[in-house]
């Protein structure tokens, strides 16, 4: 089932944004365009009998809306009557569908999606006995907010990407504004009034379904070169059950202070990561990998400990063989290289280089789509560089440690 609005009406979804910020629009019209929503008529658990009923109406809604709009095309504020008249005719006909907990389920979520507009439903004020002046200041606020997005939303300079951005964001302030004039058991009673919350991002998506969480790719290294104790590793440096048992669980605080680090910065950040300028990615990337350098170098030191003096030329032996000049990257072989303070500011210089360089690679929706092939082309380029900087008795010893 499609959505309700149809892509063309794409002014009519900024304007309905625009305002939803108001507490003069209706909370209670407003849920009747969720129930096309696959999330939630999963979270409704809709029987099919229901979902064929209600996709028929709103497929009749779909056709009368198309007839509507098209006499007044280029006018949103008008479409967006048109939608609004065409909810509330039909809007009986969809709640008749449900069940009296269904009812009450679909009233929730409309409200936790319609930000600060829950405040004109009136039992919402009759149960939250909202006073004269919290009324008055709720709209102050939203007034203010409105007209700001509705000037953007207005200007034909402005890209609709920026409109639909900026009037999310003044519905979240305008939302915050609203709680933070309410009393403590007032918000207290709005909480069990909303009932549990539901992810009120599944309502973008008209199949009910986010997109995969952005993945960063992690690149193996000298600095990270722990990860390299894998399956075959580990009978090559014959570990013990104990030491065994205590890397798997060294890595795994490493995957999930990682993980932190990586969800953090990603959802911290003000627009996705595909929609920003290259420095801005650059920027995030250098973010990640920063803040998850002290991270890779607690869990590698953790790791090291665990080994003895053979197990760890055994792993220095393995991670020369896999990732090459890439290991001078690693404390101990970086010693054993002897390298100079200028040809380790240059290996500095290099890796930083290639991090900016495949920014715009790290992040993925699906980590099958990450482009390996150009960031592999990337590695080789660093990797002669990296051979380049060692002298002729260095790269023989490199060469020796993988034998």
């Amino acid at each position: 089932m499609r959505t309700l609005l149809s892509s063309r009406c794409v002014l009519v979804v900024v304007w309905q944004l625009v305002v939803a910020v108001s507490i003069a629009h209706s909370a209670d019209k407003s849920n009747r365009t969720l129930f096309g929503n696959s999330a939630v008529q999963r979270e409704l658990k809709l029987t099919d009998e229901q979902k064929a009923k209600i996709n028929a109406i709103l497929s009749e809604m779909e056709v009368q809306i198309a007839k509507a709009v098209k006499a007044v095309e280029g006018d949103p504020e008008q479409e967006a009557d048109i939608i609004d008249s065409m909810l509330v005719q039909q809007g009986p006909q969809l709640e008749a569908v449900l069940d009296r907990q269904q009812a009450l389920r679909i009233w929730q979520i409309g409200l936790q999606a319609g930000g600060s507009a829950m405040f004109n439903s009136g039992r919402v004020r009759r149960v939250l006995n909202l006073t004269p002046e919290q009324l008055t200041k709720m709209s102050d606020e939203s007034e203010k907010t409105v007209k700001r997005v509705t000037l953007l939303a207005k200007d034909p300079t402005v890209d609709r990407e920026t409109v639909e951005e900026q009037a999310e964001i003044a519905k979240q302030e305008s939302m915050k504004s609203s709680l933070a004039i309410l009393t403590a058991r007032q918000r207290a009673d709005l909480q069990v009034l909303l009932g549990k919350p539901f992810d009120v991002e599944l309502l973008k998506y008209p199949d009910g379904q986010a997109p995969r969480p952005l993945t960063f790719v992690f690149g193996i290294n000298g600095k990270n070169a722990f990860l390299l104790v894998n399956s075959s590793l580990k009978q090559e440096l014959e570990l013990s059950e104990s030491q065994s048992k205590q890397i798997k669980e060294a890595l795994q605080k490493n995957d999930k202070n990682l993980t932190a680090i990586r969800l953090s910065v990603l959802k911290g950040a003000d627009k996705s990561f595909p929609d920003m300028s290259v420095d801005e990615q650059r920027r995030l990337v250098h973010t990640i990998l920063t803040e998850s350098a002290r991270v890779h170098g607690e869990t590698k030191q953790e790791v090291l400990q665990i080994l003895s003096t053979e197990q760890l030329h055994q792993l220095e032996q393995a991670i020369v063989r896999s990732i090459g000049a890439r290991a001078i990257e690693f404390d101990t072989i970086a010693a054993r290289l002897q390298l100079t303070a200028e040809q380790a500011a240059t290996v500095a210089k290099l890796i930083a280089e290639f991090e900016e360089t495949t920014a715009p690679l790290r992040v993925v929706r699906d980590q099958s789509r990450f482009d390996s092939l150009t960031f592999d082309r990337h590695l080789g380029k660093l990797e002669a560089a990296l051979r380049g900087i060692l002298t002729p008795e260095q790269a023989k010893a490199l060469v020796q440690i993988r034998k």
